[in-house]
């Protein structure tokens, strides 16, 4: 994660410096007879100093310091312009040194994080640290008692001649063996060597290769934002000279034995500030060098994730052979794809919605159902009536009572009749009568199914406005759903973000609460790390929130504040910042 602490910083002190000497740089700048001597290298001058705000590495710091050391030397005449101009270029060196420091200085705290994790994990697990690392470790003890790097391997192209070399290898790694197992000094000094607490070393070098970065930090950074203070050029000189001795001071030693740098120093000449500067340039990159070596040392041989890449790998290469070997293309999975969407969108979408707006808008007139029972009634009543006619006439009311009894489903007028041919079964058949009775019980059962047909039709019909609207509630839920994340996107988009910023300001008051009342060199590294991670993470606030928050970050990230102020300025982000609370998905 690029911060870019010292850039931002430094912009606002170069800034600062260039109006402190705009006066002057204003003056040599309309200067128009460029063909003097005097006037072309003040104007050069110029220009290296203009350079100083593009500078962005330390070798381009050292060349550029370099060049103005030579303009510097060819000045033999007093001049008050250019005495400035060399006084603003050694305190604008100086901040662009400190600036660059700062920024490699993040950098390297941003590396030693996620390996400080690394290794944590692996001390709090040993088993999978066990598992990682004991084939390495074996190979490695082979490797040291037999000595296999350091054996010179010429070709052999006859394979008999390869066979005998390999016998002899591995006879004389059986001897290398048996020798190291008849001294046991060299034997236990092998075994510590090779097997030893790898994570605890690492773990601490880490920490304190973290702790002496943070250290730096503070103090570097403390020495930037230094020249904001000045108003006027007489003062840069000293202030220069100081940071020079103290930024030497703390790539001599621990920042913790240092002071604060605000007591002034005797003014440097010229060419030694711009020597010391070169100087502490080389000095940091070899300091640099050192703390990439130590990083190096403890890279992760493995992954802690190495069974998820595993089994993500091994089912990979499964799909792929058993894709190789099936008959799918991917045009026959497209059209897959495509016939599953359509279906989903007629079956779910499209079917109810039509058969909803049916309902609703039009009318369906079906009489089928009842036309058939009537006329398998009107068939029932045919029959029964003739029966008893041929029995007798029927008076009106006769006919009346048996048709509503029919209407109704019963059949009381025949049963009497049915009673008496049921007896004499054989006689009934041979006259028809029991014939007729059973057709007619028949022709009533065949009523009785229509009716039913009828009553089932009329609840379907009835509950046909519900089961269309059941059909649709897969989409209307899938469509509710994609409503809720469109309204609610921005909330859960910005809650991680509210819920980091609030750990991390939790840590900054953590920082702040110091028994003594002032901040070490430690805190205040530590401090301008989390402020700037809070930077970060902020920006994806909204505008009206990002910019009150930003100008609250900057307050508390001014060393020159005391800290009961910082605390102030944190109570006030609470009481302005409602998010800052905590919130009901905190405590679960």
């Amino acid at each position: 994660m690029a911060w870019h602490i010292g850039t931002r910083k430094g912009a606002e002190v170069l800034q600062h410096l260039d109006q402190l000497g705009e006066a002057h740089t204003r003056g040599i700048a309309l200067r128009m007879d460029a063909q003097n001597a005097k006037t072309k290298l003040l104007l050069d001058a110029l220009a290296s100093y203009e350079e100083l705000s593009h500078v962005r590495s330390l070798q381009t710091l050292q060349s550029t310091l370099e060049r103005f050391a030579q303009y510097i030397l060819a000045q033999s005449d007093a001049d008050a312009e250019f005495d400035a101009l060399v006084t603003l270029y050694i305190a604008k060196a100086s901040a662009v040194l400190h600036q660059l420091m700062v920024d490699n200085m993040a950098d390297t705290y941003a590396s030693i994080a996620p390996l400080l994790e690394y290794w944590v994990y692996e001390d709090q697990h040993p088993l999978h640290y066990i598992i990682c690392s004991i084939p390495h470790r074996f190979l490695k003890f082979y490797r040291l008692v037999t000595d296999h790097p350091h054996t010179p391997r010429s070709p052999i192209t006859n394979l008999w001649a390869r066979l005998r070399a390999l016998q002899l290898t591995y006879a004389s790694d059986f001897r290398r063996v048996v020798a190291l197992l008849c001294n046991p000094l060299q034997l236990k000094f092998m075994i510590r060597h090779t097997f030893s607490d790898r994570v605890r070393s690492h773990i601490r070098n880490l920490c304190e290769t973290e702790a002496m970065v943070v250290e730096q930090l503070g103090y570097t950074y403390q020495m930037l934002t230094a020249p904001l203070t000045t108003t006027s050029i007489q003062d840069l000189p000293a202030l220069t000279a100081t940071h020079i001795h103290h930024t030497g001071a703390l790539l001599a030693g621990p920042a913790r034995e240092l002071t604060h740098p605000s007591a002034p120093a005797e003014p440097l000449p010229p060419s030694t500030a711009i020597r010391r500067l070169q100087n502490l340039c080389s000095t940091y990159n070899q300091h640099h060098a050192s703390v990439v070596s130590v990083l190096a040392q403890t890279q992760p041989r493995r992954s802690r994730y190495w069974w998820q890449v595993g089994l993500g790998v091994y089912f990979g290469y499964r799909t792929c052979f058993w894709y190789l070997r099936s008959t799918w293309t991917w045009s026959g999975v497209g059209r897959w794809t495509k016939r599953i969407f359509q279906d989903c969108w007629t079956t779910y979408l499209k079917e109810p919605l039509s058969g909803i707006m049916q309902i609703l808008f039009k009318e369906r007139e079906d009489h089928r159902g009842k036309e058939a029972y009537l006329s398998e009634l009107e068939l029932l009543n045919k029959m029964v009536l003739a029966y008893h006619l041929e029995e007798g006439p029927l008076s009106e009311a006769e006919r009346s009572e048996i048709l509503s009894q029919l209407a109704a489903g019963n059949l009381a007028s025949i049963s009497t009749q049915y009673e008496d041919r049921i007896k004499h079964p054989i006689r009934s058949i041979l006259t028809q009568d029991l014939s007729r009775l059973l057709f007619i019980q028949l022709q009533q059962q065949k009523v009785n199914i229509t009716r039913l047909y009828i009553s089932m039709d009329e609840v379907m019909t009835a509950n046909e406005l519900n089961f269309q609207l059941m059909a649709a509630v897969p989409a209307a839920m899938l469509c509710f759903f994609l409503i809720y994340l469109y309204f609610t996107r921005q909330r859960m988009t910005v809650a991680p973000v509210y819920r980091r910023l609030r750990r991390c300001l939790r840590g900054v008051e953590v920082i702040m609460n110091q028994p003594n009342g002032r901040l070490t060199w430690a805190a205040e590294g530590y401090l301008i790390v989390q402020l700037n991670r809070m930077r970060v993470i902020s920006k994806s606030l909204s505008a009206e929130h990002l910019t009150l928050f930003s100008e609250d970050l900057l307050e508390l990230e001014d060393p020159r504040r005391p800290p009961q102020s910082r605390l102030h300025t944190i109570q006030r982000m609470y009481h302005t910042h409602g998010w800052l609370w905590p919130q009901v998905d905190d405590l679960k």
